[in-house]
């Protein structure tokens, strides 16, 4: 599974998939992270990152991330608020 994910996340590094299609993807794959999956967290985030493009994507991901309300996908929606310049208040 783990090998998936990966070339899943090559691809879409390189590619050229429409935003909607990246959505679909990224909605997927949040919804494993939020389950908790222990030893996938690292494809699975590499493929949500591989999703996004623009502000409004990494935006987007950072708000689902926050949504799960844990520590480890709040600390990378931190990350990625920092990343693109919007100020999360600390």
């Amino acid at each position: 599974m783990s090998t998936l994910l990966y070339e899943l996340g090559q691809k879409l590094q390189k590619g050229k998939a429409p935003r909607e299609s990246r959505r679909r993807i990224l909605d997927a794959v949040t919804a494993y992270i939020k389950s908790g999956n222990a030893g996938m967290d690292d494809a699975l985030y590499e493929v949500a990152y591989a999703t996004c493009r623009e502000k409004e994507d990494w935006r987007n991901l950072a708000t689902c991330l926050e949504a799960i309300g844990r520590e480890w996908p709040r600390d990378h929606a931190r990350r990625i608020y920092r990343q693109i310049g919007d100020d999360i208040g600390s």
